[in-house]
C-alpha cells in the first residue's frame, strides 16, 4: 500500500510542479547504480551499486535543479521537458557544461541520468532510487 501511495503522490507532485504551481519539489534518493551500454548485446551492464543518500531540489518553475551528494553539490539547467506517461524526460546541462538526458520515472521510482550520447545511443547511465518526494508546501 505504501508504494502505491508514494507513486500517486510522486505523480501528483510532478504534475503540479511541471504545471508551474509555485512550490519547490524535493526528491531524496537512497541508492545509486551505474550502468554501461553494451552495444553488441544492446543492454545495460551494471557496473556498481552503492547505498548513497542524495537530494534533488527543483526550482519553482522547473527550469533548474541542484543535486546534493555526500561529496559534491551540482547545479543543472533544464533545457527541455516532455511528459510520456509516467515519465518526465528532460535534457539538462550541468554547471560544468556536461549534457545529460534526465528521466524521472514514477512507475519505477527512479531518476536516471544518461550521458555521452554518441549519435546512436547513450554510453552510460546513473540510476538513483527514489526514497521520498515532497514540496515546500507539505
Amino acid at each position: 500500500m505504501k508504494i502505491t501511495f508514494l507513486k500517486l503522490a510522486f505523480l501528483f507532485m510532478c504534475f503540479v510542479v511541471v504545471n508551474t504551481v509555485q512550490a519547490q519539489l524535493h526528491i531524496s534518493t537512497d541508492e545509486r547504480r551505474t550502468y554501461l551500454w553494451d552495444d553488441s548485446d544492446e543492454d545495460w551492464v551494471l557496473l556498481e551499486t552503492e547505498d548513497e543518500m542524495t537530494f534533488f531540489t527543483f526550482s519553482e518553475d522547473f527550469t533548474m535543479f541542484e543535486h546534493t551528494t555526500p561529496t559534491i553539490k551540482s547545479a543543472y539547467m533544464i533545457k527541455s521537458t516532455e511528459e510520456d506517461g509516467d515519465l518526465i524526460i528532460c535534457d539538462v546541462i550541468s554547471d560544468v557544461g556536461n549534457n545529460y538526458r534526465m528521466i524521472i520515472d514514477a512507475e519505477n521510482e527512479s531518476i536516471r541520468f544518461l550521458g555521452r550520447y554518441n549519435g546512436d545511443y547513450y554510453e552510460y547511465m546513473v540510476r538513483h532510487s527514489i526514497k521520498n518526494v515532497w514540496t515546500d508546501e507539505d
